[in-house]
């Protein structure tokens, strides 16, 4: 009887145990996804703000060809937090001021056509570390385009910082609901053992 109850006791505690394993896995997995892409479409929010900003500041500058005040407006947004790179091109594709010393040959790939009116999204590799690329039209894209190039893993630090303390809440519930499990298996076990030796 006692090896019953202790076989019995163990296959409802770990049943218990196991259905709040998985719950607690799928759980995480749906947080760090939500968080995963809330983050993500932060990242496109702010630099979207930032490359307006830059775009703003940049067409005066564009139309009078002030390359000095270009690159003193590039330099000035590329030392934002997160910011990768800036750079600005003329509406004939000239890039007139960066912040990178010598232009590396893997932004020019995939690289968008002069004169694009359109908002411009890419992911790249620089230097082995992935960026978040977004590129804006200046006056329309009559004067021009703004680049400005985020650091992904930056994102990603942001976004482990914000999830380890959910992340270790969650996991504290399948070992609280293991212990509970246990507990409820007792109770449920004894009576049952105690009806079997009757």
């Amino acid at each position: 009887a006692g090896t019953g109850r202790i076989g019995l006791k163990w296959k409802i505690g770990g049943i218990y145990t196991g259905v709040m394993l998985i719950l607690a896995i799928l759980l995480i997995a749906a947080i760090y996804q939500v968080t995963r892409n809330t983050m993500r479409d932060q990242l496109d929010k702010r630099a979207m703000a930032i490359a307006t900003n830059l775009s703003d500041a940049a067409a005066g500058h564009i139309a009078s060809k002030n390359l000095l005040a270009l690159h003193v407006v590039a330099s000035k947004y590329a030392l934002l937090d997160g910011v990768a790179y800036s750079f600005i091109e003329n509406n004939r594709g000239e890039i007139v001021a960066q912040t990178l010393g010598t232009f590396p040959s893997e932004l020019r790939q995939g690289f968008p056509i002069a004169g694009r009116r359109q908002i411009h999204r890419r992911e790249l590799s620089l230097g082995g570390r992935p960026v978040y690329e977004l590129g804006l039209p200046v006056l329309d894209g009559q004067a021009g385009s703004v680049y400005l190039g985020f650091w992904v893993d930056a994102v990603q630090q942001e976004i482990q910082s914000a999830l380890l303390p959910l992340l270790g809440i969650v996991a504290l519930v399948p070992l609280v609901g293991a212990l509970l499990s246990f507990l409820v298996a007792h109770w449920i076990v004894r009576p049952i053992v105690g009806l079997t030796e009757v």
